[in-house]
């Protein structure tokens, strides 16, 4: 195969149709074809890339960071688990139960309730609704 530098067809003589420019009709070859088509290294970027070209399977596992993650664009829709020891926050207002359920924090209305697994048994704090 001819080795060709860095070019367009253009600058191979043929015109925007691929025909010779000089009075022929000579079309492009298929190993010029080849060349011209061929990607080189590093030669695609992001303003030749369509919106939603690249899909999922074009993504390598673990490819993206959290350095590539807005912030924000996590919704509750997408987080599975959460460690206790990842919460950062000045005032946490929902109920929370602790161990295995048996023992429920609710600093909305500041109390703590223990349940012995079938009833609620013990009440700390504000008495509401009762049991």
């Amino acid at each position: 195969m001819k080795a060709y530098k860095n070019t367009s067809y253009l600058d191979l003589g043929y015109d925007e149709f691929g025909l010779r420019r000089v009075q022929t009709r000579e079309q492009i070859s298929a190993n010029e074809t080849d060349y011209l088509l061929s990607l080189s290294e590093n030669s695609v970027r992001s303003k030749k890339i369509q919106s939603s070209a690249v899909i999922n399977s074009k993504i390598k596992d673990g490819a993206v960071n959290t350095i590539k993650i807005n912030d924000l664009a996590v919704t509750n829709a997408k987080i599975n688990d959460l460690a206790a020891d990842k919460l950062t926050t000045g005032t946490l207002t929902v109920a929370v139960n602790v161990g295995e359920g048996n023992t429920k924090i609710d600093g909305a209305n500041n109390r703590i309730i223990i349940n012995d697994g079938i009833t609620d048994r013990v009440l700390i704090g504000k008495a509401v609704g009762l049991f």
